[in-house]
């Protein structure tokens, strides 16, 4: 039983996907630690029977232990190549955003500098809105100014809708006082 448990762990650890087989390499883990417990245990009561002293007991390993301690090894390298792919992903994931961002700072100098048409801004501003909430996760230290630097844009933004309804109620209040001189 310890040796196919063994050879499981190590054909499970082998595979990549840290997340897939994270789970069985822990159930598979703990069985045989729970075996070679027992094991060692075997060879104690036998190492006291021949007269040997407690204190003395000092047990090689074993192939299989060595076998189990290379398949934790291998899952560990995995584990390992996994979350550095994470980081990395969350690093890209910090500069798409960050790209996303001057977008947005570009597109509210250009349109301070030459005012769109509404629809043009908004449907520009829709589209990078979009991208910011299909990029994934960033590095956690730089979440909290990425979101700030993100929100700060997203409000000017709205300000300027805000200050294109007033000025267009401006325009129709005008409008509409002129309406009622004629």
């Amino acid at each position: 039983a310890l040796e196919d448990a063994v050879e499981e762990l190590h054909r499970v650890a082998a595979d990549p996907d840290y997340n897939r087989v994270k789970q069985r390499v822990g159930v598979l883990r703990s069985k045989i630690i729970a075996l070679l417990k027992e094991e060692r245990n075997q060879k104690l009561e036998q190492f006291l029977a021949e007269g040997g002293q407690k204190e003395n007991f000092e047990p090689e390993k074993s192939d299989i232990e060595r076998k189990f301690d290379n398949a934790l090894q291998i899952f560990k390298n995995n584990k390992n190549k996994f979350l550095e792919n994470i980081e990395a992903e969350k690093q890209r994931n910090l500069e798409t955003k960050n790209g996303i961002i001057d977008a947005l700072r570009k597109l509210l100098e250009e349109n301070e500098a030459t005012p769109k048409n509404l629809k043009e801004l908004n449907d520009s501003f829709k589209e990078l809105q979009e991208k910011w909430k299909n990029v994934g996760p960033v590095p956690q230290n730089e979440s909290n100014n990425l979101w700030q630097n993100y929100h700060f844009y997203v409000e000017k933004f709205f300000d300027i809708l805000r200050i294109n309804r007033e000025l267009k109620d401006l325009d129709l209040k005008k409008n509409l006082e002129q309406k009622i001189k004629l």
